[in-house]
């Protein structure tokens, strides 16, 4: 049987992911504060996103935020498809909301979210996905 190297997570992915973990936790809260009369600001809430909204916009967003609780999950399992497909999903976020959807995104959050991909993209990120890619490799290959 081949022996598993235990590759030490760098602080850079651990510290990203606390900053993606701590924006899913915001929304979740969002939402919930948001299907609460009196407790948002319900003017700047797409009709979905409210007490009156459908269930289908609401079960929509939990599905985003689990595919993407599940995302995170593989970045911290040292897969470096699932930081390609978080970056991917986060340019596509900020084209899709303030291009499209001409809606404003909090600044803190872009913020959050920029310097939560700077240090995925990290050189010692970036090492250790690499390493844990071939690690992955060089047990399959025995």
């Amino acid at each position: 049987m081949a022996q598993t190297q235990n590759l030490k997570r760098p602080v850079t992915v651990l510290i990203a992911l606390i900053l993606i973990n701590g924006g899913i936790a915001c929304s979740l809260i969002g939402m919930v504060t948001a299907t609460i009369p009196g407790m948002a600001n319900h003017e700047n809430l797409p009709d979905w996103f409210g007490p009156n909204g459908s269930i289908i916009g609401m079960c929509c967003f939990f599905g985003f935020i689990v595919a993407l609780i599940w995302v995170n999950y593989k970045i911290w399992q040292g897969k470096n498809w699932a930081r390609k497909l978080f970056l991917v999903n986060e340019v596509g976020s900020l084209v899709l909301v303030t291009g499209l959807l001409q809606a404003p995104i909090e600044p803190i959050y872009q913020t959050i979210d920029c310097i939560a991909l700077v240090l995925l993209f990290w050189p010692s990120s970036s090492g250790w996905f690499k390493a844990m890619g071939t690690q992955r490799e060089s047990l399959a290959a025995t």
